[in-house]
């Protein structure tokens, strides 16, 4: 891929396979400013992926940069500005949640356990604290986060832009206000009006994961429809083990669904 100087600061690092830069030998005595690329042989299969195409039939300008991803003049691509501005809220959530939530539950359950003056209000049972505790670190941090890396590695592995962004939103806000819900109000759950409120959290986090999996759907049909017939399958056996987690964490949050309802 003979490219000028001034082209190398578009072409993203992870597409050059090694990262090796050759310069072309002077042609008739005169110095010749171009340079050869050689990259991966995944991203010279997606650069002769077939042009997409606007629902009017017109050509996209398509052009890849380093700081911000692919962008596409003509069309809407969620691969960049979009797609990272997801990802980030997801995974600083995550953090919030584990540092402000999970941590400090933890801490207090530790500490009515073993110091007799940090003992627990008596509105409060030490079991369900521990298990929102639990919850919190489960579904608040480490199903959030998951949810936020997904969201930003499947545009990349499977060479398309993330499709239905709606759906991808609405899986985070459900997804916290069923973690917040179920979290806050376990401890609680001797209460009706409590155990009631933590049983809907946790249906939010199921209709949550369902939105995740619309989207890991949507956007691993436009990938078979944009790659030609005998490469679609090629990204390849990561694809199963992202449909295989999702499944998993479905049936978990059914699950906790169940363990919710006992508490009614």
């Amino acid at each position: 891929c003979p490219c000028g100087p001034g082209e190398m600061k578009n072409y993203p690092e992870e597409y050059r396979d090694p990262p090796h830069l050759n310069p072309l030998p002077p042609a008739g005595g005169e110095e010749v400013n171009s340079y050869e690329y050689r990259i991966s042989s995944r991203a010279a299969a997606l650069l002769n992926a077939p042009e997409p195409r606007t629902a009017g039939g017109r050509n996209l300008d398509i052009h890849v940069d380093s700081g911000t991803g692919t962008s596409m003049s003509g069309g809407k691509c969620t691969h960049g500005d979009a797609g990272k501005t997801l990802a980030r809220t997801f995974i600083r959530t995550a953090l919030l949640v584990f540092l402000c939530f999970g941590a400090l539950t933890g801490i207090a359950a530790f500490l009515a356990l073993t110091t007799p003056w940090a003992a627990l209000p008596a509105v409060i049972q030490w079991p369900a604290l521990v298990q929102s505790h639990a919850h919190a670190q489960v579904f608040g941090f480490v199903v959030m986060f998951i949810l936020g890396i997904s969201y930003h590695v499947m545009p990349r592995f499977m060479g398309v832009p993330l499709r239905n962004i709606g759906a991808a939103w609405a899986s985070y806000g459900l997804l916290l206000a069923g973690v917040i819900l179920r979290s806050l109000y376990q401890p609680f759950a001797q209460n009706p009006a409590a155990a009631v409120t933590a049983f809907l959290g946790s249906m939010l986090e199921v209709s949550a994961v369902i939105a995740f999996l619309s989207v890991v759907r949507s956007t691993l049909r436009e990938h078979k429809r944009i790659l030609p017939a005998g490469r679609s399958g090629q990204p390849f056996v990561h694809i199963r083990y992202l449909m295989a987690g999702g499944v998993w964490l479905l049936i978990s949050a059914v699950l906790a669904v169940f363990g919710a309802a006992t508490m009614l």
